[in-house]
């Protein structure tokens, strides 16, 4: 057949892959292409020799080759073929992977192998890529600190899961592997995973979906989903990889529960709180007490500084403030006045820290109002101011009764002015003595009430059904007799002539009250005193044509120690008299008010129950 003989010799030569003859255990043919891998230069070079020759001394498993290709050839001659890899030795030491065809031939001149070598190199090359990029995969796959996990997407069973996902669930790759991850209760909200496939179905991948985890010990935990999909044994597969963020979230909430404490604490303090930027002083939160002290909205102070807001009565007191906060970072304590929701200014105390709000510096501001302890301040000042002044009056106006009637005693008493007086102006002296007596006595006894009136006492009251007429008729003689004043009586015909009081007290009150008007008011002119029935009470004034009030001096009138003339040229007094009149109308259940207009007169006028007795009526 030496048509066919021509075609295979054909075939041999000119195949791609190496191609030899092996008889007997030696190569004794091979064509171009085998030559041409190994390196030599002509097959001369290759024919006679064993296969282990142009072998390495060891293959890959650790065999030697002259052991191994025996074996290999045997295996061929028992089974007709064989197919497997090989390491070969090129001319220039080099080593190149085959896959190696045996296939016995039936020839006469021995056992014949034909053998064919195809260059794999190129193959472990990517097997070599392959394992390498696997086993860097694998490296990362179980050394990320993030769990990762690869599951089916169609059941939910794990393929697959790294070291990490022990630490966030609990659950080790044995107790996970096989199964699913609904089937073991890991996700607190099954349909968190629902959602998951759904969005990587419909745009391939999930980024940072919060989600709760349950571990083995059924703790809940927070993590944070990225997922891809995949595909794996030619079926759509989920990588998903788990951040834990539980410790972020505990911070979160944490900053949450912190800030909602604060905006609790911000909002409940009875102080304005005031949170600012340092650079331009724009207000970014105020509280209600602001809104309340200020009548400012919290809208309205948005955006806006203390100066838009014209919120410091004196501005030139807020660059000494700002100036020492930006040089200190601190402020206490720092008086200043500002506008209110009310006419009055507020005196207010600043406290103020430099904070850090989204890294940028603005001003905590705390204003204490301060107001009733500056009025409460000025009022002790003042107070101690009337008691000196009381205590210089009082000295005063006792030195002059009592220097009074000592004159006149020496005067009646001394040998050498006797026989020097007449009967009459001896009278005289002793009506002197009498009057200045009853002066200290009613001096004595407005010390004394104010007195009792500052221990908390109250002013003792002894009531007797008396004459209002009569009441008058008596009080009013007195000044009468010694005074230059018309002083006119007028009742009302309609009243109950009797009342219950003490007819002493409210004797004081009305000498005190008609007393006033006569020193307040010029000689000759009338004041009237008057009594009507007021409803259920029995209402009485007194006025005069004198100079009058200003409000400030009305507003005062019952104010311990106050004169309304303080003055060297004043009229004489303690300042006791109207604030114990007060007292005693009060005692009596009974209210007291004051009219009065400058350079035209003042009335004032009391109101006492009308209880006109039905026992007998007393003298007054």
């Amino acid at each position: 057949m030496p048509e066919t003989d021509k075609i295979y010799r054909m075939f041999f030569e000119n195949s791609a892959d190496a191609m030899l003859i092996i008889v007997n255990g030696l190569f004794i043919e091979c064509n171009t292409a085998t030559v041409v891998m190994l390196g030599y230069g002509c097959k001369k070079e290759i024919i006679n020799s064993p296969p282990f020759k142009l072998s390495p001394q060891f293959q890959p498993d650790g065999k030697l080759s002259s052991h191994k290709a025996e074996e290999m050839m045997q295996i061929a001659r028992e089974r007709g073929s064989h197919k497997f890899e090989w390491d070969h030795l090129r001319k220039d030491g080099s080593i190149i992977p085959v896959e190696v065809s045996l296939t016995a031939l039936e020839a006469s001149s021995g056992s014949t192998l034909h053998t064919v070598w195809r260059d794999i190199s190129k193959r472990r090359e990517a097997e070599k890529a392959l394992q390498e990029s696997e086993h860097r995969f694998h490296a990362i796959f179980e050394t990320i600190p993030d769990v990762i996990a690869i599951t089916r997407m169609r059941d939910g069973v794990v393929v697959d899961i790294n070291q990490a996902y022990d630490s966030l669930t609990g659950f080790s790759r044995e107790q996970l592997v096989g199964r699913s991850s609904l089937e073991l209760d890991s996700w607190v909200n099954a349909g968190d995973r629902e959602r998951v496939i759904e969005q990587v179905r419909e745009v391939g991948f999930v980024r940072n979906m919060e989600v709760s985890m349950r571990t083995s010990d059924d703790v809940v935990r927070q993590a944070l989903v990225s997922a891809n999909m995949i595909n794996l044994f030619e079926e759509p597969h989920l990588l998903t990889v788990f951040k834990d963020i539980s410790e972020r979230a505990r911070s979160r909430a944490a900053l949450r529960e912190s800030e909602e404490r604060f905006r609790q604490v911000f909002e409940a303090n009875p102080d304005p709180v005031v949170i600012a930027r340092l650079d331009d002083g724009k207000i970014l939160d105020v509280n209600t007490a602001f809104e309340q002290k200020t009548g400012i909205t919290r809208l309205e102070a948005l955006g806006h500084n203390s100066a838009d807001l014209n919120l410091w009565v004196d501005h030139q007191r807020r660059e000494p403030f700002l100036t020492q906060l930006k040089t200190s970072g601190e402020v206490n304590n720092y008086e200043a006045d500002f506008r209110s929701a009310g006419e009055t200014p507020k005196t207010g105390l600043l406290s103020a820290r430099i904070i850090r709000i989204k890294n940028e510096p603005c001003i905590l501001i705390v204003i204490r109002d301060i107001s009733a302890e500056k009025r409460a301040e000025r009022a002790l000042i003042e107070m101690d101011q009337l008691k000196n002044e009381f205590i210089s009056t009082a000295a005063h106006e006792l030195r002059t009764p009592v220097a009074s009637i000592m004159g006149y005693t020496e005067l009646l008493s001394g040998r050498e002015f006797k026989g020097v007086f007449s009967d009459e102006q001896k009278q005289d002296f002793f009506q002197e003595v009498h009057e200045n007596s009853e002066r200290l006595t009613k001096i004595i006894d407005d010390i004394l009430d104010v007195g009792r009136i500052e221990s908390g006492q109250r002013i003792p009251l002894r009531k007797s059904v008396i004459s209002i007429e009569k009441l008058l008729e008596k009080i009013v003689s007195r000044f009468r007799l010694t005074g230059r004043h018309t002083i006119q009586i007028q009742l009302d015909p309609s009243m109950s002539g009797l009342i219950e009081i003490d007819s002493h007290r409210i004797s004081q009150v009305l000498e005190n009250i008609i007393s006033n008007a006569i020193k307040y008011s010029d000689k000759n002119s009338t004041v009237l005193v008057r009594a009507k029935s007021a409803g259920s009470f029995i209402e009485f004034s007194v006025s005069d044509q004198g100079i009058g009030m200003n409000e400030e001096q009305k507003s005062r009138i019952f104010d311990k120690f106050y004169r309304a003339d303080g003055t060297d040229t004043a009229v004489r007094g303690l300042g006791l008299g109207m604030s114990i009149v007060k007292q005693i109308i009060e005692e009596h259940r009974g209210t007291i008010a004051v009219e009065s207009t400058v350079s035209e007169g003042t009335t004032v006028s009391f109101k006492l129950p009308a209880e006109a007795a039905s026992g007998k009526q007393d003298t007054p």
